[in-house]
């Protein structure tokens, strides 16, 4: 402690006051001290002049506290911050008790707020009850000897308490919703990571497994058979050169996880695999239902490079629907239409529309053999989940289309 107060200490915590500076949550907090001179000249009568300087340092020091609690006073943790500030606006609203008597208790809603961004729902709560109290009592104290009535005061301190348990369960369901939302996103970060090294797993032990075999027959052949060495050569560089493809699709995911960004992931890894590709070059227009669309890229994407041996792709994108053509080798689709029509006559456990199902879904159909049609069977329940149609249409040596048109728009 007695380093803490040292004056080189101190000059080191104040140091730099408004480097790192949040101007927006200074803006976002501050802005609410424009009640404190309605309260205070509404209700009963205030000295004018102690009342607009308190309210004026009151404006320019909340604002700031709001703005720099990330980081002000440095060298302190984060709860330390919070403290300071905190000590500082129950400070304000202890001085002005002698200056605007109980109206003091409208600084307790400004302590809060800080509270409450600070400690869990219960604890909040009986810290704001107890500073509440605590507050409302001298200020009760001053509203006395002013000769206010009793009603009046308690009224307005009651009021007061009110409002300042609304903002602290405002800002807790805040705080719920933002957890909420980051524990969604590691989850999703979760499945995609889970997913790629599922990916790149089978596509490097598939591929390395017959480079392999086939640099051994080549080697035997090389002097007895030299045609035959020459083609298993041929062999081994087309077999590299789509896995190579097959990786950078893989890994490209988490790089570019939007629409637009999984469309040049899909452009580098055809241009890798030899394919022509014909994508398109603004897809700004698509908003709610690019991250589906992105999905139904990157498995489109997939399939073409590892079966369907094509030298041409195209795809369309318009709001509501995709469509990826390839002339590739093609297969028979009749199965795996069967399949479609069947999930969108039959009901299922978990909801459709859940994150759980369309996450759940997909990266279950990731894992199986893509050659059984899994994956395509995986995309179908996606669509479905998200209220749209996914048709197949492909005959064996007639290229495949793979066309989603949503039937209702994603949230």
């Amino acid at each position: 402690m007695l380093n803490v107060l040292h004056p080189r200490a101190l000059r080191r915590h104040f140091r730099r006051p408004f480097s790192g500076f949040q101007a927006y949550s200074a803006l976002e907090s501050g802005i609410w001290v424009i009640v404190l001179p309605i309260v205070f000249f509404s209700y009963g009568h205030v000295d004018a002049a102690p009342t607009l300087i308190l309210i004026i340092a009151f404006a320019m020091v909340y604002p700031f506290l709001t703005g720099s609690l990330s980081y002000y006073p440095r060298g302190l943790s984060q709860r330390c911050r919070y403290i300071f500030a905190l000590s500082i606006v129950v400070g304000f609203g202890v001085a002005s008790a002698p200056i605007v008597g109980y109206k003091a208790s409208a600084f307790l809603p400004f302590a809060a707020a800080l509270i409450s961004q600070s400690l869990s729902l219960i604890y909040a709560l009986t810290s704001i009850l107890a500073l509440g109290i605590t507050l409302v009592g001298i200020s009760q104290v001053f509203g006395y000897l002013d000769g206010t009535d009793t009603s009046t005061s308690v009224g307005f301190s009651l009021m007061s308490l009110c409002w300042s348990v609304f903002i602290c369960l405002i800002i807790q369901i805040g705080k719920a919703s933002e957890e909420a939302s980051k524990l969604n996103q590691e989850i999703e970060l979760s499945h995609q990571r889970e997913s790629i090294a599922r990916d790149v797993h089978d596509v490097l032990g598939h591929s390395l497994t017959l480079i392999s075999l086939k640099a051994e027959v080549a080697r035997r052949l090389i002097h007895s058979d030299s045609a035959a060495a020459e083609d298993e050569l041929r062999a081994i560089t087309t077999l590299a050169r789509t896995s190579l493809a097959e990786v950078r699709s893989t890994v490209t995911r988490m790089r570019h996880p939007d629409l637009a960004g999984e469309l040049a992931a899909a452009s580098r890894a055809f241009e890798t695999a030899n394919i022509q590709a014909s994508l398109p070059d603004d897809v700004s227009n698509v908003v709610n239902n690019a991250k589906l669309f992105s999905w139904v890229i990157r498995e489109a994407t997939t399939n073409i490079i590892r079966h369907s041996q094509a030298r041409n792709v195209r795809i369309e994108i318009s709001p509501s629907s995709v469509r990826i053509i390839d002339d590739g080798v093609g297969f028979d689709a009749e199965e795996i239409n069967t399949r479609i029509a069947q999930l969108y006559t039959q009901k299922t456990a978990v909801p459709p529309n859940s994150q759980q199902s369309q996450e759940t879904d997909f990266a279950l159909a990731s894992v199986e053999d893509t050659r059984s049609h899994s994956g395509l069977d995986g995309l179908a329940q996606r669509v479905h989940a998200a209220g749209g149609l996914l048709i197949i249409d492909s005959s064996p040596q007639s290229g495949t289309t793979i066309a989603v048109t949503m039937t209702k728009q994603m949230p």
